[in-house]
């Protein structure tokens, strides 16, 4: 009786050599990461219903086996188990002796149980008996199969880079050793029977005395196996642990010179933070020398003490396996401080921190000009004052803390005579020296910065009383009208200052900002050169500021506002060409309120809108109705306040006045400002274009003391300059005024704009503008501004002002 063929029997060990070249392919290729675990565990069991269906129900070693469904579904799971265990253990990084035997034998069992399954039919079918010292013998072979197998696979994994002939040999091993498997089984019921495991033959003759029993073949051939399982192992170790070793003295030389050489300071520790080793840069930086570094004991006592602790919770971090990156300090042998970029790795063996590698670079340039960029931004590059980031923050850290203090804003007044007459250059100078004066007077209790421009704050502290304050204040405005020498020349400047007290001014750095300046300017409106408290106004004026809101609205409905007209004067021929429209206001109650004092309130409540309307519309009535009674060339200038510029529907509101007076627009003069303009000179240019287009002409009011340039005086289309009161008052005494009013006369000549002066109270301003050929005047000369039936008479009497100025015909 026969069972297999040899043929079949020699074609088992080459797909078995095949299936495990590809088993070992696959596996070298699964990463050792339990992400991975899902993967291994679906494969198993595709696999173990492939050798299910393969050796249960699908005859692959021949009939079907007639075997219970339940009991395939048991012999499914174990297969499945038995595959998962092994390939987990073969993709361990690390494997005790233990797993590793549990691993093949379960394999072994495994294997042993797939090809019973049909031997054990084989054996009850035809009632034969089992040599059960060969049976055994096939199993201790399995085994040991199974854990050269996976030794040697194990071996494969741990190499990037393998020889194709060491995977060649392998799979002819494991080939040889699982194929033969089967039938060395089968030989335990054919051996010394009239049974044969192959058919034709049982017996090979080599020569007349010497054959080959068939029966011991598969026993022969898996013992091979395993023999080439062991030996392919160990010479493949061998030349791999040579490469290995050959690598780490390599690798050891690089880690040497990059060590020794390498650009960054290097400082090797343990893990108990003491120096062992360190480089050439290191003993450079450090000032140690080599047999000293080693010496020092912990590393800790190189890092600068107020850097200790953070270094300590980085070095903990490395220490638990995490790299760390910083910036401290190392304190040098010679006690040089050096600022330092630090990174600390740990160094792993077998899993486990052994020592701690510190890379560190020096960046004590880097740190320098991260300071001096910092110190820019914070400081004003002329003065090198706190500029107004820095004064800002510094406010906002003692609010937080609510630390009281005194706010102090302080302006320069008329420094733009001195940076228009003398240059910017003059002007620098002045203000460094300023910064000194300001800075001796404060100390070091205070802060003075510098906003910009002429602009100055002063942070007070609360050693600061208020009186204290006071008289700080008072030398601040002494020490600013002492005589500047600058260049050989005798400067004078003076000062308007305001103050703000934290928390009665404010509870913000915006108000108490808003209010030190409005303060300030309260001090400019008092005739400059002196100091305004805020509290002094608010709380003591708030009650009749509101009244004055209240009383203004009433007084629009009323028709309690008055407008007062002042001529303007054509120098050339005495010939009045405008008025200027100016309003008043009677008061029912406190008579004459001078708009100095009701603006500002009408502009903070945008009741200017309405009032500003009311006056241009009753204006050009006015005007219009004089016009129609005889004096048809008559002109009309209308101030307009920055509330009513800035508002998106002035230039349509104008014009809607126009068509409903029905004023001619050639005929009307708008004033603004010039720090109006100089606000948002785009959106000046572009309304002024609009009111150009509608034939309106533009007057820049107050222009002197505002902050314009040439540059963009030159870009505004513009038809006069009205020349700051303030400078004409000024004539003939005062020799910077003069220079001023030259230069802007010259100016408005060059650009071919009309040039005015205003505030004409005597003849010496008279004569002298006309010397310098001013093209208009305006003034109490020639009249103080009058009520319209005044103005009506008086332009009948003084059509041409010969009588006043000796015009040439």
């Amino acid at each position: 009786m026969e069972f297999y063929s040899l043929t079949e029997f020699m074609i088992s060990i080459v797909l078995g050599g095949i299936a495990a070249f590809g088993g070992m392919f696959l596996i070298k290729k699964l990463p050792s990461l339990k992400a991975e675990g899902l993967m291994i565990h679906w494969s198993s069991l595709l696999i173990s219903g492939i050798i299910c269906l393969m050796y249960l129900y699908g005859g692959f070693w021949g009939s079907p086996s007639n075997i219970d469904y339940m009991v395939g579904i048991l012999f499914f799971i174990f297969t499945a188990i038995a595959i998962n265990i092994t390939v987990n253990t073969i993709r361990l990084h690390e494997v005790s002796f233990f797993r590793l035997i549990i691993g093949a034998f379960i394999f072994a069992a495994c294997i042993t149980i797939v090809n019973m399954v049909d031997f054990l039919q084989q054996l009850i079918n035809n009632k034969l008996q089992i040599n059960f010292l060969l049976f055994s013998s096939g199993v201790i072979l399995a085994f040991g199969n199974s854990v050269a197998s996976i030794r040697f696979i194990r071996q494969i994994r741990s190499v990037a880079l393998v020889n194709f002939y060491w995977l060649f040999f392998g799979s002819v091993a494991i080939g040889m050793a699982f194929a033969s498997l089967r039938y060395t089984l089968f030989s335990s019921v054919t051996f010394l029977s009239d049974v044969h495991l192959f058919t034709n033959t049982y017996m090979t003759f080599i020569e007349n005395w010497a054959y080959i029993d068939n029966t011991l073949l598969p026993l022969t051939i898996n013992i091979l196996g395993l023999v080439i399982l062991e030996l392919v192992p160990g010479f493949f170790g061998d030349k791999h642990n040579k490469q290995q070793a050959e690598i780490i003295v390599e690798n050891k030389q690089r880690y040497k010179s990059l060590f020794d050489n390498g650009a960054v300071a290097i400082f090797s520790l343990d893990v108990d933070g003491n120096v062992h080793a360190a480089n050439g840069t290191a003993l450079n930086i450090a000032k140690y020398k080599k047999e000293e570094i080693t010496s020092i004991g912990p590393f800790l006592r190189l890092i600068f003490p107020a850097d200790r602790n953070k270094f300590k919770e980085s070095f903990e971090q490395a220490v638990q396996g995490n790299s760390t990156y910083s910036e401290t300090k190392l304190l040098a042998k010679t006690s040089e401080i050096v600022d330092m970029q630090m990174t600390i790795v740990p160094t792993f063996v077998k899993g486990k921190v052994t020592n701690i590698t510190i890379l560190m670079k020096d960046i004590s340039e880097t740190i320098q000009a991260r300071e001096q960029i910092h110190y820019l931004a914070y400081h004003d590059p002329l003065t090198n004052l706190p500029n107004r980031r820095h004064f800002t923050d510094k406010v906002k850290q003692y609010v937080n803390d609510e630390r009281e203090f005194a706010l102090i804003f302080l302006d320069v007044d008329r420094f733009k005579v001195i940076n228009d007459v003398l240059g910017h250059a003059m002007g620098d100078e002045l203000l460094l020296v300023l910064a000194e004066r300001l800075s001796d007077i404060v100390g070091e209790n205070g802060l003075v910065a510098r906003m910009g421009g002429d602009e100055f704050t002063i942070l007070l502290p609360s050693d600061f009383a208020v009186q204290d304050v006071e008289i700080l204040v008072q030398t601040m405005v002494d020490v600013i009208n002492t005589p500047f020498h600058i260049k050989d020349q005798e400067l004078y400047v003076t000062g308007s200052i305001g103050i703000a007290m934290y928390p009665e001014d404010g509870r913000n750095h915006i108000e108490l900002m808003k209010h030190a300046d409005t303060a300030m300017y309260r001090a400019k409106e008092k005739g400059k050169n002196t100091y305004e408290f805020y509290y002094n106004h608010s709380d003591s004026k708030a009650g009749d500021r509101l009244a004055l809101e209240k009383d203004m609205r009433k007084s629009i409905i009323n028709n309690d506002f008055e407008l007062y007209y002042q001529p303007q004067v054509n120098t050339h021929t005495g010939k009045v060409t405008s008025v200027e429209a100016l309003i008043r206001w009677n008061h029912p109650e406190k008579g004459v309120i001078a708009p100095s004092h009701f603006i500002p309130i009408a502009e903070e409540t945008g009741i200017i809108h309405e009032l500003g309307e009311w006056v241009v519309r009753q204006a050009c009535k006015q005007v219009r109705k004089w016009q129609v009674d005889g004096f048809a060339e008559l002109q009309l200038s209308v101030n307009i306040s920055i509330k009513q510029f800035y508002n998106k529907n002035f230039v349509s509101v104008i014009k809607d006045i126009l068509e409903e007076t029905k004023f001619d627009p050639k005929n009307l003069d708008i004033e603004i400002t010039e720090t109006m303009a100089m606000k948002d000179v785009d959106h000046a240019i572009h309304i002024f274009e609009q009111l150009k287009a509608l034939g309106i002409s533009i007057s820049l009011d107050d222009f002197g003391k505002g902050y314009s340039s040439l540059n963009h005086i030159k870009d505004l289309p513009i038809n006069r300059l009205k020349i700051d009161g303030s400078f004409i008052q000024d004539v003939p005494t005062n020799q910077e005024a003069i220079i001023i009013i030259k230069t802007i006369i010259a100016m408005a000549r060059t650009l071919n704009i009309t040039s005015m002066a205003e505030h004409v109270e005597n003849e010496d301003q008279l004569n002298f503008l006309k010397q310098l050929n001013c093209d208009e005047m305006q003034g109490y000369y020639f009249t103080p501004p009058m009520p319209a039936n005044k103005a009506k008479k008086w332009f009948e009497e003084h059509s041409y002002l010969h009588e006043k100025i000796p015009f040439s015909s």
